[in-house]
């Protein structure tokens, strides 16, 4: 996984969602690797829908919702092509530039609609924000002080981000709060 841009995690479709996957796609998203998850053996499915496992994969893996999902035989050469498709997708999101003005604006946004939490009587103040780096999408956004930056607003930047600038199929979202010098 190291050396890897891009991890292609592979479940049995008759185990479902193991713990086992759960770590896998949770150390490669801590590390920074674009991920395509696909449950393979989907022609010894019977009776299901592939919705079911959707559904599943949302509950059981809520922090990768980000990535497509995708539903193969490798015995019956099945769903070869979509996971191609996927992979071409998913590297380029993962290389994918956005520029500093649409960023801002975004940000601004965000402020106007669901401002910084308070902590302790500090205000978080955010300036501005730049793209640092792609493989992966690497945002610094500068604030007066880095420690007041809460999970929840973390997660809220970045889920506005995949709305409304560029949804990153498959590609994790890195945030760097740093303060201003």
């Amino acid at each position: 996984m190291r050396r890897s841009d891009l991890v292609i995690l592979v479940m049995d479709a008759c185990d479902g969602i193991t713990r086992q996957d759960q770590r896998i796609a949770g150390l490669a998203i801590r590390k920074g690797k674009a991920l395509v998850c696909v449950f393979n053996k989907w022609d010894l499915i019977k009776n299901t829908s592939t919705k079911r496992y959707e559904e599943a994969f949302k509950k059981k893996m809520y922090f990768a919702d980000f990535c497509p999902v995708i539903f193969t035989s490798a015995s019956k050469k099945k769903g070869i092509g979509q996971l191609i498709d996927a992979i071409e997708v998913s590297l380029e999101s993962y290389s994918k530039r956005i520029p500093t003005s649409q960023i801002n604006r975004i940000l601004a946004d965000i402020i106007a609609l669901n401002p910084p939490p308070g902590f302790r009587g500090k205000r978080l103040k955010i300036y501005f924000a730049s793209q640092e780096d792609v493989c992966p999408p690497r945002f610094s956004i500068v604030v007066n002080n880095p420690t007041l930056v809460p999970f929840g607003y973390e997660k809220l930047i970045k889920r506005i981000i995949r709305q409304r600038i560029y949804h990153f199929t498959g590609a994790p979202i890195m945030l760097r709060f740093k303060g201003r010098r």
